[in-house]
């Protein structure tokens, strides 16, 4: 231990006491604390040690260094006795620690010129020695060689004027946490210093001058500075790429390149959309040596065939490289076979005769209608194909008999005819259980259907002509001793026409075995026509067949010779079709049916996930917007493939999921749905425009699903889908209005995912998830609510001529047809894949009397109209 004078002059280290000086006490404490405090420096040294300095005298040579003392010591106090501050404690820029010192310098052990040396005559305390803090007694800290009271409560916030710091954890210095926001700093609006261990709130001068071309920044001298920059910028035109800041102003750059290398389009920009590109018509080249007079149609260059016919029958006429060929078509004027004459047709004999074909006419055929009169006065009868035909029969109008046929067997087979005997097993008469006879499958020795293999047969009646306009229904008496598991042993019975074949009956699951069943089927929707029926049994398999087998006795086809009476659509339904209901009556030469197909094929031609069908103003193309493939697909009305536009991307023309299809003035609108857009083409595909982003505000959208048009083509509507809403442009894509938002109530959607208009401008919207039709003046005004409690997720709907309202309730795989004043009129369809059937079905489209409706999990578009049963 050492004796050192302490206590005959106070310091800023203190000895037992505090380790500030205040100004009127002759202490410092934390109010008086700033960058220079009546006599001691707190800012940094020199030397990159930060340290108070206390190695010079003061200014009355009282050994005090006090609130009493004017002046400057060594420069280092700049202030009055008062504790003014007229500057601030600093960091030094060399002191890697950031730390305030606020204490004599130890962060050497030779550096003593912080240390005040005391006069030897007053020392009266024990200092004590130390290498390390751990030495020290609590409360001190190591300097150098000898303990120290600590200078701050080790990790405590405090102020030193405008600074707030904190104290390090020997107590022996304090870091700089920050500078808090001074009244007199005008990068602050009301700062107010530092209080009580911490940063009084201040709001800070907003310095954004909202020009992307300037750099802004607050300086604590000038306040605001906004700094010209040359960045990037956009200058609000699309027509102009590569723009950049000059002079702190955006300004624009290249013009936007719209050539799209296609001589049938005139490229520009526009200011709304960007590229564009309409078609224009004239004379070009198609690249395509076999065409002439080529000419721009829709945007693309097409031209004609050229004529290679030398009239030559015998010859297939073809251009390759522009050269026309006439290949000699082997067989063909000249025979050398029978078969080499074959033309296909059943009707015909056909026979080589000296080198020539000739064709006679087969037996059973007939070469003109009068081969086919059967002397019934209430049949027609035609030969269809003359001259080398079959009769066809037909009834004749106002001709009808109450009893048909009726034919119990107990006379014989009459005319019926059966197919030939299986091992003993097949159709034939028979004593049946009640020991009548009947037409009987199985065998009469062994009285069951089993030989050891799988077998089946067929029993045909004479030709049957059905009474027209009419009623008429068809009874016939079972008995049955074969397995009940659906799908085995299964007996069907048909109705056979020139056209076809309908299924009138089959046996069901968990039919009763064993006993006289009587089943009645109703033939109205087969009116009219000629029909031979067929009972068909087939056992599926080889095993089980021990039963009995089949008795079938009492057929009859009777009528009451009057039409139907209907009140609504469905009320005439026969055979599972759908005839028309017309004032009051039935008629089933107008059933609802499938007529084509569209889709289905090889994997090019096939369609993905059908959504939405437009067809072109001449009804003679059908567009399909394919969201699984990502394109757009047109078929002829014949269901053939004519050219498909789109790929999958988010480049213009490229689609994401497309959806909604509608025609406006000969521009086709595709609802890009995965890539937030509405894109416009001509009708060929050649791409036009687009319009409209992600987003919620106007003009954009989030996955918009269904595009529509106003009567006068004057207007778009667009269903955003994921915005609950409805929005309005004009046929250029020019904003106009939107209405709706989320919710059930009236006037508010949940998905909406179609849209159309009627002939009045009301606006028709498929409320999705609310399972219902929203109707809208065409102002966006709320009119009426159609189809709650009837839909079930309805996604697409078309208006007919006559109001009547048509829409896809998908969830129930069906078609609903809805009066303008809300009654159901029909439905049409079940779950499945077959004719009459659908699965998840989405869009529809009406052109004259078909309606086509896009069956997307069945990958196909099913065209249907109404006319006679085909």
């Amino acid at each position: 231990m050492r004796l050192l004078v302490a206590c005959s002059v106070i310091f800023i280290i203190g000895c037992g006491g505090s380790s500030y000086v205040n100004d009127t006490t002759g202490k410092v404490d934390a109010n008086d604390l700033g960058g220079k405090v009546d006599g001691i420096d707190v800012v940094s040294d020199q030397d990159g040690v930060d340290a108070m300095d206390d190695d010079g005298p003061d200014d009355t040579g009282d050994g005090f260094i006090d609130g009493d003392d004017q002046g400057d010591v060594q420069g280092d106090v700049q202030g009055d006795d008062q504790g003014d501050v007229q500057g601030d404690v600093h960091k030094d820029a060399t002191d890697a620690s950031d730390e305030l010192d606020i204490a004599p310098d130890e962060d050497t052990g030779t550096d003593t010129t912080d240390v005040l040396e005391l006069p030897e005559e007053v020392q009266t305390d024990v200092v004590i020695d130390c290498e390390l803090d751990t030495d020290c007694p609590h409360g001190q800290f190591c300097y150098q060689t000898w303990c120290r009271d600590w200078n701050c409560q080790p990790n405590e916030l405090f102020c030193l004027g405008v600074q707030l710091v904190l104290c390090n954890e020997r107590g022996s210095g304090a870091n700089l946490v920050e500078t808090c926001p001074a009244p007199w700093d005008p990068c602050y609006i009301d700062g107010r210093g530092c209080e009580n261990g911490a940063c009084l709130p201040a709001t800070a001068v907003d310095c954004d001058d909202n020009n992307p071309c300037t750099t802004d920044r607050c300086d604590q001298e000038l306040g605001c500075v906004n700094t010209p920059n040359m960045n990037p910028c956009d200058d609000g035109n699309i027509c102009t790429i590569d723009d950049r800041c000059t002079d702190g102003k955006c300004q624009g750059g290249a013009t936007l390149p719209c050539d799209d290398n296609n001589p049938c389009t005139a490229d520009y920009c526009s200011s709304l959309h960007g590229c564009m590109h309409t078609p224009v018509e004239g004379s070009c080249d198609d690249l395509d040596p076999c065409t002439v007079w080529d000419q721009c149609r829709e945007g693309k260059c097409a031209g004609t065939l050229a004529n290679c016919d030398d009239e030559d029958p015998c010859t297939l006429d073809t251009c390759a490289n522009g050269v026309c060929q006439n290949i000699p078509i082997p067989g063909c004027g000249t025979c050398a076979f029978d078969s080499s004459c074959d033309d296909g047709n059943d009707c015909t004999i056909d026979k080589c005769e000296d080198g020539s074909c000739s064709y006679y006419l087969a037996p059973g055929c007939c070469s003109s209608d009068s081969d086919c009169d059967d002397a019934d006065p209430c049949t027609l009868e035609i030969c269809d194909g003359a001259p080398f035909g079959k009769c066809v029969f037909s009834a004749a109008d106002d001709c009808c008999e109450g009893q048909v046929i009726n034919h119990s067997f107990a006379d014989g087979l009459g005319d019926f005819q059966l197919s030939v005997l299986d091992e003993g097993v097949g159709w034939q008469l028979a004593t049946a259980p009640d020991d009548t006879v009947a037409l009987y499958y199985g065998n009469t020795v062994s009285g069951n259907y089993d030989n050891g293999l799988r077998n089946l047969g067929s029993a045909f009646s004479p030709l049957i002509v059905l009474p027209t306009k009419v009623d008429s229904t068809f009874t016939f008496r079972v008995w049955m001793d074969v397995e009940q598991v659906p799908g085995s042993d299964v007996l069907t019975v048909n109705a056979k026409t020139h056209a076809g074949s309908v299924k009138l009956w089959e046996k069901p699951g968990g039919f009763a075995m064993g006993a006289w069943q009587t089943i009645s089927v109703d033939l109205s929707a087969l009116g009219g026509k000629a029909i031979i029926l067929e009972f068909h049994f087939d056992s599926v398999d080889e095993v089980a067949n021990e039963g009995h087998g089949v008795f079938i006795k009492d057929l009859a086809i009777t009528s009451d010779c009057m039409q139907r009476t209907c009140e609504i659509t469905s009320d005439c339904v026969s055979l599972g079709y759908e005839g028309d209901c017309v004032a009051g009556l039935c008629n089933f030469e107008s059933i609802l049916q499938v007529k084509t197909v569209f889709g289905i094929g090889i994997f090019a031609d096939a369609l993905g996930v059908p959504s939405s069908i437009v067809l072109a103003p001449d009804g003679q193309r059908v567009f399909v917007s394919d969201k699984q493939r990502h394109r757009v697909a047109v078929y002829n009305r014949q269901a053939k493939l004519l050219y498909t536009f789109g790929a999958s991307g988010t480049n213009v023309g490229q689609m994401n999921q497309p959806r909604g299809l509608v025609i406006n003035n000969d521009r086709l609108f595709v609802a890009d749905t995965g890539n937030h857009r509405i894109q416009v083409f001509s009708l060929s595909g050649v791409l036009m425009w687009t319009f409209g982003s992600v987003g919620t505000e106007r003009s954009q959208f989030t996955q918009p699903k269904a595009v529509a048009t106003s009567p006068d083509e004057e207007l778009i509507y667009v269903a955003d889908t994921g915005n609950h809403r409805i929005q309005v442009f004009n046929r250029y894509g020019v904003y106009r209005f939107a209405f709706g938002s989320y919710g059930k109530e009236v006037g508010q959607f949940r998905s909406p995912s179609c849209v159309a208009a009627g002939v009045n401008g009301d606006i028709y919207v498929c409320d999705t998830q609310n399972n219902r039709i929203q109707v809208f003046y065409p102002n966006g005004t709320f009119k009426s609510v159609i189809g709650a409690g009837e839909l079930s997720q309805p996604y697409g709907l078309v208006l007919l001529p006559d109001d009547t309202l048509v829409v896809v309730s998908s969830y129930a795989h069906q078609v609903v047809w809805i009066s303008s004043d809300n009654a159901v009129l029909s439905r049409f369809g079940v779950y499945g894949s077959k004719d009459g059937q659908f699965a998840y079905p989405l869009g529809i489209a009406s052109y004259e009397d078909s309606l086509f409706v896009a069956d997307a999990n069945n990958a196909r578009v099913v065209e249907l109209v109404r006319g006679p049963l085909q």
